[in-house]
């Protein structure tokens, strides 16, 4: 798998994914190696578009974590330090999906990813708001935790993800699972 050990490879990865909608994504590796990941208020979502109107590339890969990950301070706060102005951020809160991950899509695996919002409201105006995901299709979230505070001022809005459904409406075959998540104190 690909390794991320620090905050600087969680940004590369987001950027990445946001770039390449199946090189480094469909069916691709990642773990997040045991730590405290401190964002500082200020998170570009995986995948996520900063363009108005574009559509998020949907994350298809797999990402597991250590026993010990937590990510903390995931916001929409600016960021001088790494050249998240005003400007972004607004395209970013304007985005139809927010979350850790704009869109999980078919296949996308996430296990044991562990994330706080702390003082940081994940506030948007998007359509999908949620902290690990905004929009989950066909995807399976295992054994997660998120605790903080989301809203959006329209549109659906989750603790840990904002829209979760299966691409087939079947009853008998449903293909989106989340399972053992615990979205504790969430407001």
């Amino acid at each position: 798998p690909y390794i991320i050990d620090s905050v600087e490879d969680l940004r590369l990865f987001a950027k990445t994914i946001a770039a390449n909608a199946t090189m480094y994504n469909e069916d691709c590796y990642y773990l997040i190696e045991n730590g405290t990941y401190d964002l500082n208020g200020t998170w570009l979502p995986v995948g996520g578009s900063l363009n108005p109107g574009d559509a998020p590339i949907a994350f298809r890969g797999h990402l597991a974590c250590e026993d010990n990950v937590v990510i903390e301070n995931l916001g929409t706060k600016t960021n001088a330090a790494i050249g998240v102005t005003q400007d972004i951020i607004n395209a970013v809160i304007d985005q139809t999906h927010y979350g850790f991950f704009a869109k999980l899509g078919a296949g996308a695996t996430v296990t044991g990813l562990r994330i706080q919002t702390d003082n940081n409201t994940v506030a948007t105006s998007a359509d999908y708001t949620g902290i690990i995901a905004g929009e989950a299709v066909d995807a399976t979230i295992k054994e997660c935790t998120v605790s903080g505070y989301v809203k959006s001022s329209y549109g659906y809005v989750g603790g840990v993800v904002g829209y979760a459904h299966s691409s087939n409406s079947s009853d008998d075959s449903r293909n989106c699972i989340i399972e053992n998540c615990i979205a504790d104190e969430i407001a």
